[in-house]
């Protein structure tokens, strides 16, 4: 993860993503830090999320990714797709 000033609680891999990208806040999830949890949420205020390839996001059913006039820029290749999937699906 690479990060410029947020309020999102994630640092290692394993980390819990939560919390919101306010205007100007830059977050990048890297590969290195994957898989995140997220357990509740995250609000996307004007700010930017990137989504490097090969990257896994293993959500709650009750979380939820929001963009409310900001930006996620999240692209995969055929070898590292992005994965976003049900927290309780270990099938991978």
């Amino acid at each position: 993860l690479s990060k410029n000033g947020t309020s999102l609680s994630f640092v290692r891999p394993g980390s819990i993503l939560s919390g919101r990208l306010e205007k100007g806040e830059r977050v990048i999830l890297t590969q290195d830090r994957s898989p995140y949890y997220s357990s509740s949420g995250v609000l996307v205020i004007d700010g930017l999320l990137e989504i490097e390839p090969g990257v896994s996001i293993k959500m709650e059913a009750e979380s939820s990714i929001l963009i409310d006039k900001g930006d996620i820029h999240s692209v995969g290749t055929m070898e590292r797709p992005i994965l976003i999937e049900n927290k309780n699906n270990e099938s991978r």
